[in-house]
């Protein structure tokens, strides 16, 4: 009698226990069922709408034409064989050393050219093959996925190419040579087309990179030397396909493709793919496990899937309205990335206004290079330059453009011997068309975050 009590009293407590264990943890079970449902939702709603939703749907966009001959084959021959410049030349290489040239620069002084003539005869297989690559039409570069995004493992050397296409452009404009100096332009400008149509945000910052350098490099040649109507027109046509090509909204798809990949991680996956796994803090790991199991990962991963498409639909307005609206969704962004509830947002959200103003800054520097090949064709025409911008539409040019940081058009000052054209940054003031270092100047060395983006030329007709 006695033992059949023991047995149902600890019956009764292991009951009680398991009771009070269920009791305690079903609202935990509830809310990340409630919110894995609704992940569930969201990504349906995605895949309906057509968009990618994990790593093999961004892969199946990267897919050349049947028997198209690839680009990036050439291009990778091409970096394999690029030689960098010993210490002391490359401190005088003007696109990747210390060299600055000042306001009577160009023309640049004889050890600049030097140190720029060995450079590209050393390189001149690597340079053949960037030329030979910049004709073909289609380019795809190998794909790395590492479990949690897919990438390209060749940034750095695009950006490499970019510099020595730029010092070639260079040496071409100081010699006279324009012919060359115009194909090693279109060839520059192939390269800044070459990163694919759905990369993420880190090539799209060195596709916009390697634009600037093209924009820069046709600032100098502007600075030397006249192209003839036929190439200023067939330039300006490149420049109106990389503004219309020029879009960040492909890679925010993309970043937000990878995190809803990443929140259908386990822990295990996660951290084995991060190498946290044996090396982690067990504060870390037992956090990271928490986070998971409780649902807050489904949690965040809608509210940043939204956030993303907020971020989709401002890349898609108008440039000139987008810094006001990137505003208010940078505020968001940091509304949202608080305490538990916002780990995953604080984790993997990228720096959304950083990145759209690197992008909008480089758009409107690729608007100011088609607005001065359309005054550049001017000047052929009439001998002189336009007084406004007005005066090129509609024969050079379909619009005077805006600036994108805020909805004016953009600044045109014109000098006796030549003409500056400006945006004003992202800091949303005019400057005067002082640029980073012409600013510092001004305060004495000091640095500042307030300058211009010009684009100057000045040469004597």
């Amino acid at each position: 009698m006695i033992e059949n009590t023991r047995k149902k009293s600890k019956w009764l407590l292991w009951a009680s226990i398991i009771s009070v264990v269920i009791f305690l943890c079903s609202p935990l079970v509830l809310f990340r069922l409630k919110h894995r449902a609704a992940f569930n939702r969201k990504v349906e709603a995605l895949v309906a709408a057509g968009y990618p939703v994990s790593s093999d749907d961004l892969q199946a966009l990267y897919v050349l034409p049947e028997g198209a001959e690839n680009a990036a084959d050439l291009y990778i021959d091409a970096f394999n064989a690029y030689i960098e410049p010993n210490e002391a030349e490359g401190l005088l290489l003007p696109s990747q050393g210390a060299y600055e040239p000042n306001e009577n620069h160009p023309p640049y002084p004889p050890e600049v050219i030097a140190a720029i003539r060995n450079s590209v005869e050393q390189n001149a297989e690597c340079l053949q093959l960037l030329d030979e690559a910049a004709q073909i039409d289609d380019c795809l570069f190998p794909r790395v996925y590492d479990g949690l995004a897919t990438r390209v493992d060749y940034l750095r050397e695009m950006k490499d190419s970019a510099h020595i296409l730029s010092e070639r452009n260079i040496l071409l404009a100081h010699s006279g040579q324009m012919d060359a100096l115009f194909d090693s332009t279109a060839s520059c400008l192939a390269l800044s087309r070459r990163i694919p149509d759905y990369p993420c945000l880190i090539e799209c910052l060195v596709s916009s990179l390697i634009q600037l350098i093209a924009v820069e490099s046709l600032e100098n040649s502007f600075n030397m030397v006249h192209f003839s109507e036929e190439q200023f027109s067939v330039l300006q046509g490149e420049f109106q396909q990389l503004i219309q090509s020029n879009t960040l909204t492909p890679a925010i798809i993309a970043e937000s493709t990878w995190f809803i990949e990443v929140t259908g991680l386990s822990p295990q996956e996660y951290l084995k793919i991060h190498g946290g796994w044996h090396g982690g803090k067990p504060w870390e790991k037992g956090g990271f496990f928490l986070y998971h199991l409780s649902g807050f990962n489904y949690k965040d991963a809608v509210l940043m899937s939204e956030l993303f498409e907020q971020w989709v639909e401002i890349s898609l307005l108008p440039l000139e309205q987008q810094p006001g609206e990137l505003e208010k969704l940078d505020k968001l962004v940091d509304a949202s990335a608080s305490g538990l509830n916002g780990y995953g947002i604080l984790m993997y959200m990228p720096a959304t206004k950083r990145a759209s103003e690197i992008n909008l800054r480089v758009k409107g520097q690729l608007q100011i290079a088609e607005t001065a090949l359309a005054i550049e064709r001017y000047r052929l025409k009439h001998d002189s330059l336009p007084d406004t911008l007005e005066a090129l539409v509609p024969e050079f040019i379909d619009t005077v453009y805006l600036d994108p940081f805020d909805g004016k058009p953009i600044r045109y000052v014109k000098y006796e011997d030549g003409y500056m054209l400006y945006t004003i940054g992202e800091d949303g003031i005019d400057n005067g068309g002082l640029d980073r270092e012409q600013m510092s100047k001004k305060l004495g060395g000091t640095s500042s975050k307030e300058y211009d983006h010009p684009f100057t030329v000045r040469r004597e007709k």
